[in-house]
């Protein structure tokens, strides 16, 4: 029987939330010491077959999430940017967990859900392509502007544009300014056209059909990798 499932039929009606989420990240700390431990203490170092795999899979999960090019706006800061069209590409549900000391998303699986078992919440998240008109400047002091991103919304922010391609009738006739002010929970996002104007984007890389690919949600073998390390870094 799983660990899991163990946690899930030994849990009591009068255990509060917080004692059941302590207990159930306590016991997959557990299971992810129990194949580090090596010879003369060096608990440090992975041993085995299955901790060096899972230590990797849960890298190659970290890596994918960190890849996915989206659109970042720091707080108090503005960025100016296209849409590629007036309605998002799609919708999914994500999880936010702080793993290795950085906040990483997570798409919600289709089937088994290993962060729901644990007690994380899910929040609706929508799918933009847009165009980075800032960009950016890279480490030899060159600017790269109008770059392809994924703009990531949530359900505030998504209201917001939506209500403006109903008023507009079309969201890709104008620059859009986006800022951004709060941290956290207290996060606010603004969004306004500045400019009505056509633009060439034959120019610029379409990055629509990778969408899935960025996105995919973690398999139940990266969960059990993701919710390791999360359980180490959270007990």
């Amino acid at each position: 029987m799983s660990t899991l499932r163990r946690i899930k039929k030994s849990s009591s009606k009068n255990t509060s939330p917080k004692r059941e989420k302590r207990e159930k990240l306590s016991d997959l700390q557990r299971e992810s010491e129990s194949p580090s431990k090596v010879d003369n203490g060096a608990s440090w170092m992975l041993k085995g077959e299955e901790a060096i795999n899972q230590a990797h899979e849960s890298q190659k999960l970290l890596q994918k999430s960190k890849n996915a090019p989206e659109l970042f706006v720091r707080q108090g800061e503005e960025k100016t940017l296209r849409f590629r069209s007036s309605a998002p590409l799609g919708a999914i549900f994500q999880y936010t967990l702080n793993v290795n000391g950085k906040w990483r998303k997570f798409t919600a699986p289709d089937g088994r859900d290993l962060f729901a078992e644990n007690g994380l919440r899910k929040s609706l998240r929508d799918i933009w392509e847009v165009i980075d008109v800032d960009g950016y400047v890279d480490k030899e002091g060159k600017t790269r502007k109008n770059l392809p991103r994924f703009l990531v919304s949530n359900y505030q922010l998504s209201e917001v544009i939506k209500k403006y391609a109903s008023k507009m009738g079309s969201l890709i006739n104008h620059t859009w300014e986006l800022s951004r002010s709060g941290t956290g929970t207290s996060t606010t996002y603004t969004i306004m056209p500045i400019v009505e104007e056509s633009y060439d984007y034959s120019k610029v890389e379409k990055i629509g059909n990778e969408v899935t690919e960025y996105y995919a949600p973690p398999s139940l073998q990266e969960q059990q990798a993701v919710m390791n390390r999360y359980a180490v870094d959270n007990t």
